[in-house]
């Protein structure tokens, strides 16, 4: 296999450009958010539209909240559990009732407030409930596929998944273990900016979206300034990105054969 990877913050157009590259040259998108909003429509009650179509601040609060929990708290819940050493996987909160452990990833993961703890909203049913749940019916099986480290739970799962001879484009490189993982498949990432939305740039300050961001080792930058004509000015820099890939020869002359528009066409 061969991977593209994106790195973009939030709405800047990362997937406009996953789809642009995969309509043109036959590549085929694939993203480490797809298990995540797979477990969070398991297991935190949201709807496959909610997750996939119409986000809102809860639902991207509860999106962050699985993978941030899992890549943060794997390795030390899963030796924790099987050492039972540890007073918080076995000690119960009495203000609600679960175990001291799951309200710490509530809180720090999912940003529940603390005063929501031993209330009776629903929303912290959910997430108490959620996170209790995923990591107790996939503990053992998240650890064996994280190879003991949790920050790379996602990489693993993805990429074994990734078993056809093709060129995969992943949308959503966000941190420096996964811009890393690419780079060590000899995949090369991307850097997308939208230059005339501030917000983009400045307003999440999740670990997701700011991890990166004093990153520069990357190998091509496309500008999305999302102006008129915004659409045909990304076909612009992704086939210009796709001739710089092909002049460090990324590309075999079989995976060429299988474009839908051969490289040379551009040039």
């Amino acid at each position: 296999m061969k991977i593209i990877g994106l790195h973009a913050k939030a709405r800047s157009g990362k997937d406009e450009v996953a789809k642009i590259l995969c309509k043109m040259y036959g590549f085929k998108q694939i993203s480490f958010a797809d298990f995540v909003k797979e477990l969070t429509i398991k297991y935190f009650d949201q709807t496959h539209e909610q997750v996939y179509e119409k986000k809102n601040k809860e639902s991207r609060l509860l999106l962050q909240g699985v993978g941030q929990s899992i890549r943060e708290n794997l390795t030390s819940l899963y030796a924790a559990y099987n050492t039972d050493e540890s007073p918080d996987m076995v000690s119960i909160d009495p203000i609600n009732g679960f175990p001291r452990w799951v309200n710490q990833i509530a809180m720090k993961d999912f940003e529940l407030p603390p005063a929501y703890l031993g209330g009776k909203r629903k929303k912290t049913k959910i997430v108490l409930n959620g996170v209790q749940n995923m990591f107790m019916d996939n503990l053992e099986d998240f650890y064996t596929t994280a190879n003991g480290k949790g920050e790379d739970f996602f990489i693993n799962h993805l990429f074994n998944s990734c078993t056809e001879d093709i060129t995969y484009i992943l949308s959503d490189v966000r941190y420096l273990n996964e811009k890393e993982a690419v780079e060590n498949n000899k995949g090369y990432v991307i850097k997308i900016t939208r230059t005339n939305k501030a917000f983009i740039e400045h307003g999440d300050m999740h670990p997701s979206e700011i991890e990166l961001d004093l990153e520069t080792g990357w190998f091509y930058h496309i500008s999305n300034e999302h102006k008129t004509d915004w659409k045909e000015f990304l076909v612009m820099q992704s086939t210009n990105m796709i001739r710089k890939l092909d002049s460090v020869e990324f590309f075999s002359d079989e995976d060429k054969k299988k474009f839908k528009i051969n490289i040379s066409e551009h040039e």
